[in-house]
Formats: structure tokens, C-alpha cells, sequence
């Protein structure tokens, strides 16, 4: 089936949604447990707090960060290891944006053919976790991506005046300009 979020509105989960197609449109939100082997298509963003995902993630749309104020950070949190398809976007557009592992869990997120991306000057996100890269990474001008773990395989971009800090990385293929911080 299809679960709408109409714009304006936030879908707070406090259950996990397994299967079938969740579809938001501009100015959505969603947060809470949990999204498992779940296509999710159009532009949402997580808000306050967390969304949490298991299994297979087909996002087509636009994932992004909605700044809280406050000092917890929006994170998609990962229960086991992810796997993300489906050629969408997710976009760290602000400071508090995380993509991390769910306490206790281990397998990371498996780009098959997505882009994550900081966007903005002054913007960071962080990924605490590993990462197959099949898809893109790319940082853009001005805006740091945090590795926490290994990134292996894949293109990871890096823009002018943009930095990826910390974390492991094999065998990338490197775009655009290249500054990287340990």
C-alpha cells in the first residue's frame, strides 16, 4: 500500500512500516521507529530527533535535515546494515545532521546508486558508520562530511573549500577538487 505525507505535516512512527511506499510531498516531515524494506519517494525531511530504517530503503525523492535549534542532532539511524537504492538524494543541510548506527547494531549503509551529500557553506554532516559506496559522496564548497568509519568503493567529490575529516577510505574514485583533513 501508500502512506501520504501532505505537505505541512509530519508522520511520527511508533511502530515500524514494513513494505510498500511511503510518499511525501515538499515540506513533509517524518521521524520515529521505523521504516523497514520501504520505498520512499518525494522531498522529506527528518525532523526533530531521528528516523530509524532497516533492510532496504528505495528512496527516489529528497531526503534532508530540518534544523531543530536545539541541541540534539536529526539523524537516520541504522538498524543492521542498510541498503539504499532507488538514485534519490540525501542532503546533511545542516550542522546536526547525522547518518549513524543504531546502538548495538553492525552492518552499515551500502550505497548502491544514491548521493549523500553536506550541502552549504558552513554546513557539516557526519557518518558514523561504514560505507559501500556505489553510489556518489560528494561535499560540497565550503562543507565538511565527518567519517567515523571506513567509506570503500564508489566517487566521493569533494568541492573548493570543502573537507572530509576522519575516517577510513578505499578504493574511491576521487572528483573535483580534493582537500582532505585526518
Amino acid at each position: 500500500g501508500t502512506l501520504g505525507i501532505v505537505s505541512g505535516s509530519t508522520l511520527n512512527l511508533t511502530d515500524w512500516v514494513t513494505g510498500g511506499l511511503v510518499a511525501g510531498q515538499a515540506g513533509s516531515r517524518i521521524q520515529g521507529v521505523g521504516l523497514e524494506d520501504v520505498e520512499l519517494s518525494g522531498d522529506v525531511a527528518i525532523t526533530i530527533g531521528d528516523l530509524t530504517v532497516r533492510g532496504g530503503l528505495e528512496q527516489t525523492g529528497t531526503v534532508t535535515f530540518e534544523a531543530s535549534g536545539f541541541s540534539n542532532a536529526e539523524a537516520l539511524w541504522l538498524d543492521g546494515q542498510v541498503v539504499l537504492s532507488g538514485g534519490g538524494v540525501i542532503e546533511m543541510n545542516n550542522g546536526d545532521a547525522r547518518i549513524m548506527q543504531a546502538g548495538g547494531t553492525t552492518g552499515g549503509l551500502v550505497n548502491q546508486e544514491n548521493v549523500i551529500r553536506p550541502v552549504g557553506p558552513g554546513n557539516s554532516g557526519r557518518i558514523a558508520g561504514d560505507v559501500l559506496n556505489e553510489g556518489r559522496v560528494e561535499v560540497a564548497s565550503g562543507a565538511t562530511l565527518g567519517l567515523g568509519g571506513t567509506i570503500g568503493g564508489g566517487v566521493v567529490e569533494v568541492g573548493p573549500g570543502g573537507f572530509l575529516a576522519g575516517g577510513l577510505r578505499e578504493g574511491v574514485r576521487r572528483g573535483g577538487w580534493w582537500p582532505v583533513s585526518t
